[in-house]
């Protein structure tokens, strides 16, 4: 059974209300807060959620399928909220509509794409989330038996770009879950940059109305000014 978004909400609002997780188990609270403390010092409001960080802990929890399948999910929920904070303020029906169903932004990969032409996200990063999207759809048609180990997973792990940088040993895992983790930063600073738009005011309708009839007498006074004048040439 694959993770349902509403696990993944979930997930987040609890790490939303507690901030007492810590982003590596090893490290004790002076050095979480710390590090914490620093990211916010150079990154400011772009500085990861401690969900992002607590996502790592959460990750390496999980079984090969497990984390395959809860860290597409986390994603994909984290790209409806990039959306979200790109629309405007409107009727919460209509805004739902477009992430349920057979609406436009329903699926991962169309939250992906919808992501990249709007603007918020690098090519690269784009590509990243197809190849975990793929790799979650890896794990989900198995039940057992799969692993980051398996060729195609594997493979498709190799071609990540936000993986670790400088490792001569490769770990499909953790190349995954580094991966994820950089993509997840990124999404979380697009959404921070993230503009919402105003919608147009509807037309002042009896106005319109107004200038339309002033318009219509004007030119029906000019017309009979016209015919008056022709007549009196007559």
């Amino acid at each position: 059974m694959s993770t349902s978004e509403e696990e993944v909400k979930a997930f987040i609002e609890a790490q939303n209300e507690s901030f007492t997780a810590k982003p590596w188990p090893e490290l004790d609270d002076a050095h979480t807060e710390l590090i914490q403390e620093a990211l916010s010092t150079f990154l400011g409001e772009l500085a990861p959620p401690l969900e992002i960080m607590a996502l790592r802990t959460a990750l390496s929890n999980e079984s090969d399928r497990g984390c395959g399948l809860l860290a597409a999910s986390y994603l994909e929920v984290q790209l409806e909220q990039l959306l979200r904070a790109g629309l405007i303020e409107g009727p919460v029906p209509v805004i739902d509509s477009l992430f349920e169903g057979t609406g436009p932004f329903s699926t991962f990969s169309a939250r992906i794409d919808a992501a990249f032409c709007l603007g918020y996200l690098p090519a690269g990063t784009r590509r990243d989330l197809h190849l975990v999207r793929k790799i979650r759809n890896s794990f989900a048609h198995h039940a057992w038996g799969v692993h980051f180990e398996n060729e195609q997973i594997s493979n498709r792990c190799r071609e990540l770009r936000h993986g670790p940088l400088g490792s001569d040993v490769f770990d499909e895992r953790r190349g995954f879950v580094h991966a994820v983790l950089g993509v997840a930063a990124v999404i979380h600073a697009a959404t921070v940059l993230a503009k919402r738009p105003v919608a147009p005011a509807d037309p002042d309708y009896e106005k319109m109305q107004e200038q339309a009839d002033l318009l219509r007498q004007a030119l029906e006074e000019a017309l009979q000014s016209d015919l008056v004048k022709k007549a009196d040439m007559e």
